[in-house]
């Protein structure tokens, strides 16, 4: 008899050591891993980050990993011929492109959250001189509407760092933003790590290791169409900006990271969680004395001692190492990262998913061949899972539901 030794979409790994009140089968049933189901897949590598649930049309919006636009179809060669493709999956499979996205402006897509009205917050990583920004794709039938949210930091930034190119009418460019999270709905935290410039599809490098956050006034997220930019973007100080009553860019953390990569937050919004790939660079070299691991912070609205105490800024303090990849595999690093509801969390990485408790203890993990670069929660419990494989989209169904982000 001939024996099946073909390896499971998805294994159970359930960590042996974990001892506590949660154990992984509190996480996941086995048999619904056993039947976890492809939604989408593709030859190329277009299922790699975002992952943001859309509930009116029932669909993730994804982005791709980078693809070639050249004839060669060689990114080493020809860096600056490159893109990515920004697409829906269907919650009960098949996947779509939203084209048009790219068109308006929102080049090099990568990762996303969910704006709390419908739709989404998606970083743009920019292009050869084009710097990074934040999108907001409308949470339309068709997503296929978007608007500029957020372009420059302030110029002050040069006198940490003067290596960015200024554009005295733009501030500073980000170098490729990662990804983004909304927090008190009003304010978008971000990660600009370096890679594009590492990878040769940004020309200009700014400012490393930073998180930044941005204010999203009321007007700054009105419909719009096409190419229009509805509020002014900041390159002043906030003094002026306060007075004027423009958009408020700024770090957040500046120190203690070296490559920023995921972002999110606790399900009450006070502990900030951020991964740390600096480990690895944008060629792939890789450096055991650099981090792989995940920091946590605490995280509150109060006054900004820099504009003498008139504004009310995030802050954000103790800052952790809440999980360490020191250690692991070659080239295993945290990517993306998501909590559930009871505050449990989930890291994209080189083996699959792996589940941790809100201390830091490993649950178990979601094997996957080829591993996973991002995941995400949704459906209209928000307890299907999908994993970001970069050639497949794969559901599994959870026990526990993903934070609600409004």
């Amino acid at each position: 008899m001939a024996v099946n030794d073909a390896k499971p979409l998805v294994e159970y790994l359930p960590c042996v050591s974990s001892n506590g009140p949660v154990s992984f089968s509190d996480i996941v049933d086995p048999s619904e891993v056993a039947t976890a189901m492809i939604l989408a897949e593709s030859s190329s590598p277009l299922f790699h980050e975002a992952g943001v649930w859309i509930p009116l049309t029932q669909e993730w919006v994804v982005s791709s990993n980078r693809l070639s636009t050249s004839e060669t179809g060689d990114l080493t060669t020809e860096p600056l011929q490159q893109r990515s493709i920004v697409s829906a999956i269907g919650v009960n499979g098949g996947s779509r492109s939203l084209d048009t996205l790219e068109e308006q402006g929102l080049i090099m897509g990568n990762g996303g959250t969910s704006d709390g009205k419908g739709g989404a917050y998606m970083c743009s990583q920019g292009l050869g001189t084009k710097g990074g920004s934040i999108w907001r794709i409308h949470g339309t039938p068709t997503l296929q509407t978007s608007e500029l949210v957020v372009k420059s930091a302030p110029l002050k930034y040069l006198t940490k760092d003067p290596i960015g190119v200024v554009k005295p009418d733009m501030g500073l460019d980000f170098n490729s933003p990662n990804d983004v999270i909304l927090y008190k709905e009003k304010l978008l935290l971000f990660t600009d790590p370096t890679y594009g410039y590492e990878q040769s599809f940004r020309t200009t490098r700014e400012l490393n290791g930073i998180v930044w956050y941005a204010s999203v006034a009321s007007s700054s997220v009105a419909s719009s169409s096409r190419g229009s930019y509805p509020f002014p973007f900041c390159c002043c100080s906030k003094g002026e900006q306060q007075q004027k009553g423009t958009q408020i860019v700024d770090a957040l953390i500046v120190d203690g990271v070296v490559k920023p990569n995921g972002i999110c937050l606790s399900h009450d919004d006070t502990i900030l969680y951020v991964t740390d790939t600096g480990y690895v660079s944008g060629n792939g070299d890789m450096d055991d004395m650099r981090p792989r691991h995940v920091l946590a912070y605490d995280i509150h609205l109060g006054p900004s001692k820099e504009a003498g105490d008139k504004e009310i800024v995030p802050i954000v303090s103790n800052p952790r190492v809440i999980i360490d990849f020191k250690g692991e595999a070659k080239g295993i690093v945290p990517d993306g990262i998501k909590l559930d509801a009871d505050g449990n969390i989930y890291i994209g990485a080189g083996d699959g998913v792996r589940v941790y408790t809100p201390d830091g203890t490993l649950l178990g993990t979601l094997g996957v061949e080829g591993g996973a670069a991002n995941i995400c929660f949704g459906g209209n419990d928000l307890k299907e899972l999908v994993i970001l494989n970069e050639t497949r989209a794969i559901k599994v169904q959870m026990k526990k539901s993903g934070v609600k982000l409004t």
